[in-house]
């Protein structure tokens, strides 16, 4: 995920990109997204296939990502893919291999990984933080739940200092507003 992260935030960054960022206005997602949200006011907003960026002072300083994988895809930086049989609790080692492996990531730590609910449905919540390539210290919180047929990971990330605990209660107060429009895979 933190691969599929950069690689995103490199296009942003260098003006590649056709889609330009925009300032929050309303609902976000819908019924073709599989959910809705409500990101923080006074953000500015990206949404480019399965991926909807958020960022109030620009991505490299904090960024509310959400992204939808389909079940059967194989993250980066492993060997495993979603699985629709998947608990919780193998959706966050998943995520957090897939992390922990990527390029320029050094001094990997799960400080929390504790059952959350988002949007009614199960999910896990970790708390992370690493050292990216910059030897800049970095903090996340990453939920994330099969709903249908997709794995939704909603995260946070900023440098430690100052970022991440000024924008946490945005990011919490966003997420708070997710509901999913996508069913629930049966016989879960």
């Amino acid at each position: 995920m933190m691969a599929r992260a950069c690689a995103l935030l490199l296009v942003l960054v260098s003006g590649c990109a056709t889609t330009k960022w925009a300032p929050v206005e309303g609902t976000y997602g819908g019924e073709d997204y599989g959910l809705e949200l409500t990101l923080p006011e006074g953000w500015m907003e990206l949404h480019r296939g399965d991926v909807i960026a958020a960022s109030r002072n620009g991505a490299l300083l904090e960024r509310i990502r959400i992204n939808r994988i389909p079940v059967g895809e194989q993250l980066p930086n492993t060997n495993r893919r979603v699985t629709a049989d998947m608990l919780p609790e193998d959706l966050a080692s998943l995520s957090s291999d897939s992390t922990r492996l990527a390029e320029g990531v050094t001094n990997y730590e799960v400080l929390a990984s504790e059952p959350a609910a988002v949007g009614g449905q199960d999910c896990y919540r970790m708390d992370f933080a690493f050292r990216a390539q910059a030897k800049l210290a970095i903090r996340s919180r990453e939920y994330g739940c099969l709903v249908g047929s997709h794995l939704y990971s909603i995260e946070f990330i900023a440098p430690a200092q100052h970022y991440y605990d000024a924008y946490l209660a945005d990011f919490e107060a966003s997420r708070a507003t997710i509901r999913f429009t996508e069913t629930a895979p049966s016989g879960r």
